[in-house]
């Protein structure tokens, strides 16, 4: 594609986005950057033009919503992508903002009926697709009273009806755990699907795919969290399962699934995540991946040979193993994987790593969130009331931030 595109991404925290931004550079085109936080991975990126800091969706939607029509109409952006949890709010003032740009990505029935965990699981399996047992528990108090009376079985999982990354999804093995949980109510209880997990990533356009990666976690960070070791893989019966579910959405945008299939072959679908994932990370360069962003391109499946790592994660995941063979495993792909931040290129990002780790570590301290919480913590989303209130959220810049700005790094 010869067309040098203006594209505007928002989500600037994550490395997904970076990944991202980078590609859309390589490939010719101008990359801008509008985030809540003034300090993330693309502020100091080379393949961000300029970076840009806006209200948090969750506190000023409105603001939030002015700001990036700003950018859009000073920089005369040609697409503007969401990536992470901005896409829940973009797509509720999609009709708005397409006055002025392309938006990519669907309408908030269609991103709520895919994200929302309880809808999602009862749309699954109104089409026949096999999902686990769901139910939606009010209170802490219910959840004990069901188990104490025999209603719920162990093992099962215990989760948000919205939540990314695995955040605040529990395994309850037994009635100790089921004590100690330390969930936010409404939330599911789901059934345990015993198998093995795989993850996706997509670009679609009006139920059609054009761009798809299946990837299985070798390495997660916690127990029920994110991929930071992965592998691609191709399965037939994966990639027909998602194809079938972007016709009969027929959805545009970047979507991933979380799957699970049992020893008896059976596929079983657990979530989706109608934003992008950690699959990005598997394309390359020469996969041309803007030409799938700005139309509709021939089914491109992507299968690099190399796993991928985002290695600070990965070697922290060293103190969980236990057995000796798995140590080996450990340093085997540790070395032999691609990470995804380093790149020579561009190595702000990863010399920046120290100061980004201790943002978030002072919203730990701040917020009383994990790190893992603090990084999206003012992105949370609900469109039925099942977010923390407002008044719990905070915007995350810390006074200090704006003296470890990148120069173009200015508000809207």
């Amino acid at each position: 594609m010869n067309t040098k595109k203006r594209i505007l991404l928002t989500g600037g925290r994550g490395p997904a986005t970076l990944d991202l931004a980078r590609q859309f550079s390589r490939l010719g085109h101008d990359v801008y950057v509008a985030e809540a936080q003034r300090i993330h991975f693309c502020t100091f990126s080379n393949a961000v033009k300029a970076s840009f800091v806006v209200p948090s969706p969750l506190i000023d939607e409105v603001g939030f919503v002015d700001g990036l029509k700003k950018i859009i109409t000073t920089h005369k952006i040609d697409y503007l992508i969401p990536t992470y949890d901005e896409v829940y709010f973009l797509s509720k003032y999609k009709a708005d903002l397409s006055k002025y740009t392309t938006v990519f990505c669907d309408d908030i029935e269609i991103i709520d009926k895919l994200n929302n965990k309880q809808k999602f699981v009862a749309w699954m399996d109104s089409l026949g697709f096999n999902v686990p047992q769901t139910e939606v528990i009010q209170s802490k108090a219910e959840y004990l009273d069901r188990l104490q009376a025999g209603n719920i079985p162990y093992p099962h999982i215990l989760k948000p009806i919205y939540t990314g990354g695995g955040v605040e999804v529990l395994k309850i093995e037994n009635v100790e755990d089921a004590i100690k949980a330390d969930a936010s109510f409404p939330s599911l209880v789901q059934e345990f699907i015993e198998g093995e997990g795989f993850c996706t990533f997509g670009i679609a356009h009006n139920g059609q795919l054009s761009c798809h990666a299946i990837y299985k976690p070798l390495y997660i960070f916690r127990q029920n969290g994110a991929a930071v070791c992965f592998k691609a893989i191709e399965d037939a019966g994966i990639l027909a399962f998602t194809s079938a579910i972007v016709a009969e959405a027929k959805y545009t945008g970047m979507l991933g699934f979380d799957l699970i299939r049992k020893k008896d072959g059976t596929l079983w679908a657990i979530e989706c995540n109608p934003r992008i994932t950690n699959g990005i990370h598997l394309v390359e360069t020469d996969d041309h991946i803007d030409e799938h962003f700005f139309g509709l391109q021939s089914l491109k499946s992507i299968c690099p040979e190399k796993a991928r790592q985002i290695s600070r994660a990965a070697m922290l995941r060293i103190l969980g193993l236990t057995v000796k063979s798995d140590y080996a495993t450990w340093l085997h792909y540790l070395i032999d994987s691609k990470e995804v931040i380093f790149d020579w290129h561009d190595i702000k990002p990863t010399l920046s790593l120290p100061l980004i780790g201790m943002h978030f570590f002072l919203q730990y301290y701040r917020y009383h969130k994990t790190p893992e919480q603090a990084i999206f913590y003012n992105l949370d989303w609900s469109i039925d009331g099942n977010t923390k209130s407002v008044s719990q959220a905070h915007t995350l810049s810390h006074p200090m931030s704006s003296l470890f700005c990148k120069p173009s790094a200015r508000r809207a």
